[in-house]
């Protein structure tokens, strides 16, 4: 793994991601809520992993990874502004889009 650039990039990044990521649960919770939009997020999971195998990328290994990586930011951005400004219910079609882009991470 180490001898192969893209895959230790692949795998630092999306390590060091997800500690990120686990944060969102205690986040969620404390936005109230949380149950709901972690159930969006878990239900966003296997679809995303569904679209993901149905298309596989014909593209660079890191691509797919770079582009998971990037959707899960920023759903989970939007989510942070759409919980913000109005009922945490807002947040949730934000958590499954970020459960969904998971699936290339």
């Amino acid at each position: 793994m180490w001898r192969a650039p893209d895959i230790r990039a692949i795998a630092s990044a999306t390590s060091l991601a997800f500690v990120g990521v686990g944060g969102s649960t205690t986040t969620a919770v404390l936005l109230g809520h949380g149950g709901a939009l972690m159930t969006g997020f878990a239900l966003g999971a296997p679809a995303g992993s569904l679209a993901a195998a149905r298309r596989p990328a014909r593209m660079r290994a890191a691509r797919p990874a770079e582009a998971g990586l990037l959707g899960v930011g920023l759903a989970l951005a939007a989510a942070a502004v759409a919980v913000s400004v109005g009922p945490p219910a807002l947040g949730l079609p934000l958590f499954a889009v970020a459960g969904s882009a998971t699936a290339w991470c």
